[in-house]
């Protein structure tokens, strides 16, 4: 054992946001005036490749430790509550000096690795950057895996909860779905058989603060769970029904569209529109090429593909086809219900795969019946809410109102009743893959009314200008794509401040997203030489007890093995320079 060389402790800990799985913080001593760098760590038998090194408090990439100074190793500990930890370590320094480090210790009587049943995991960061708390919020997560690591997915996956305060673990309920086919063409150094699937939950974030969330798996025995939801979903087709505690909703029998909204929160109101033609309520995206009629994806009967996930989460339906008339379109259309969200959140991807001449390409569209919402706001992108009765306003064939297209949110609304029904634009992109630039004219966004009252986003739409006999043409290989969120939403009273409170908070809670940053254990099949940038010489032996080239410490190098990610939430200014 050495004199000049000894660990003095290991504490272990639970998940933190800065430190995101279970770890030991190992506390080494340099009495010598020889730096040394780390060779080989070892944690309850296991080798370690993922680990942070600070020196006198300072990160160092390099694995050294520094001549006459306390370091702090903060290896990734899979510790059991109640047991003993035990770390070995190999250290050498460049005039190729080699030191043995052994600790052994005791671990907390509480906390430690959640379930041995379930062999692996990863971990999910959600960082909170908006000082907004975020209650509810739901995350998806796309995971890539060793297949030989896992065999079913749904039935294995589990989501454990993390309090990084006490250290508390729960487990939460999640939905697995998405899950592709295997890849298992290759199987050699550089490509491993590989399982991709996605993973959804609601994450509690703190504002201006961090959570984590591991996702477990590798237990083959493990059996499908089976949670709860606020979520009902009834029907076949796309005429299905959703419910959750905010709102009940219908999709029109023949489109799949939004066609009925019940408002709960207290209110017991349906929004709808059935005034004319399909009678939806979300219209487009749609088109009109005169001397072919109008048509719209609420036009459809059926669309041409229907497809729909189910599960505690969500459900998610989406749409594909041509617009009725017109074979140079495609159009898919995504909802998603959450069981524990007011909003509906639906995005489109409109293609033009032809070129075609129009009056009329709009996006966007909402339309009720006048008798019930005949008020209309909306928050303009220097953050003012305008409000005024859509009857003051000049009334179809003229426009009433014309606003930027991308508005943060515009809502009707109803201030007898105390409701009323928002859409919140997140994103929009509209691209032209060959031949130019993309084409929108009269780009903004309008509200009408008659006996409907409706709001659209205009892409090109002579039809509403001065001129409305002209035709553009629209290039084939343009694509028009927009977010959005569909919120029915309720109010205590008339005071501007209430009003849209329940608008503003989801609009921007969805517009600033949390930070989602995904951590996995470096397997001890990842080839030494990747990491280092160089192939080793000699023999290559790695397992996961010795995840290490045999040949490491006679080729030395002082670069670590392997690769370690620094969020840069977690960097600090000191003397206006950032550090760890």
């Amino acid at each position: 054992m050495s004199h000049h060389l000894k660990i003095e402790e290991a504490l272990c800990s639970q998940p933190v946001a800065k430190f995101p799985y279970y770890h030991a913080k190992i506390k080494v001593r340099n009495e010598s005036s020889d730096d040394f760098y780390i060779d080989k760590l070892k944690v309850n038998g296991k080798g370690s490749r993922d680990y942070l090194i600070f020196n006198e408090g300072n990160f160092v990439y390099e694995p050294r430790v520094d001549a006459d100074s306390v370091t702090w190793i903060i290896s990734r500990a899979d510790w059991k509550a109640g047991d003993q930890i035990l770390v070995e370590m190999e250290l050498i320094s460049e005039a190729k000096e080699v030191e043995a480090l052994n600790y052994n210790g005791s671990t907390p009587l509480e906390g430690g690795y959640w379930d041995d049943d379930w062999k692996y995991y990863f971990s999910v960061t959600l960082t909170e950057r908006d000082g907004i708390d975020r209650i509810n919020e739901p995350v998806n997560i796309s995971a890539s895996l060793y297949a030989d690591r896992i065999s079913d997915p749904e039935k294995e996956v589990r989501v454990v909860a993390i309090d990084t305060v006490t250290g508390t673990q729960e487990e939460i309920p999640s939905q697995v779905h998405s899950i592709s086919e295997p890849y298992k063409e290759i199987s050699d150094e550089s490509i491993q058989h590989s399982q991709t699937f996605d993973v959804s939950f609601y994450a509690d974030v703190g504002a201006k603060k961090g959570g984590v969330y591991l996702v477990f798996y590798g237990n083959e025995n493990a059996e499908k769970p089976v949670y709860g939801s606020e979520l009902k979903v009834s029907g076949d087709g796309v005429g299905i029904q959703i419910e959750n505690p905010y709102y009940s909703m219908k999709m029109h029998p023949k489109s799949g569209s939004i066609h009925e909204v019940d408002i709960k929160m207290g209110k017991g109101k349906r929004l709808e529109h059935k005034v004319e033609t399909n009678g939806a309520i979300h219209w487009n995206p749609g088109l009109y090429s005169p001397p072919k009629a109008w048509t719209h994806a609420s036009d459809w009967d059926p669309p041409a593909k229907y497809f729909q996930i189910d599960g505690p989460i969500f459900t998610m339906t989406q749409r594909y086809d041509q617009l009725p008339l017109y074979p140079e379109t495609r159009l898919s259309q995504t909802y998603i219900f959450y069981s524990r969200c007011p909003y509906v959140r639906t995005n489109s991807v409109f293609d033009i795969n032809k070129d075609i001449y129009v009056q009329a390409l709009r996006n966007g569209e909402i339309v009720f019946n006048l008798e019930v919402l005949k008020e209309f706001a909306l928050r303009d992108k220097f953050g003012e809410i305008k409000s005024f009765t859509v009857t003051d306003f000049p009334r179809f064939e003229e426009i009433a109102l014309r606003y930027s297209a991308d508005t943060p949110w515009v809502a009707f609304f109803n201030s007898d009743y105390e409701l009323g029904f928002a859409e919140v634009t997140i994103n929009l992109a509209n691209m032209r893959r060959e031949g130019g630039l993309v084409r929108l004219e009269h780009y903004e966004q309008y509200v009408n009314w008659g006996p409907w009252v409706y709001s659209t986003r205009d892409l090109v739409f002579p039809f509403g200008a001065k001129n409305p006999q002209i035709m553009t043409l629209v290039p084939g290989s343009s694509t028009y794509y927009e977010d959005l969120a569909f919120l029915p939403f309720v109010f205590k009273d008339n005071s501007p401040e209430n009003q849209f409170e329940m608008v503003e908070n989801v609009a921007s809670s969805l517009s600033n997203p949390l930070t989602i940053q995904v951590e996995h254990e470096t397997d001890y099949r990842v080839p030494a030489q990747f990491v280092l940038g160089e192939r080793l010489e000699g023999e290559i032996e790695e397992t996961e007890q010795k995840p290490w080239p045999i040949s490491l410490s006679k080729e030395f190098t002082r670069f670590r093995q392997s690769p370690t990610f620094l969020n840069e939430i977690h960097l600090r200014k000191r003397n206006g320079k950032y550090y760890y």
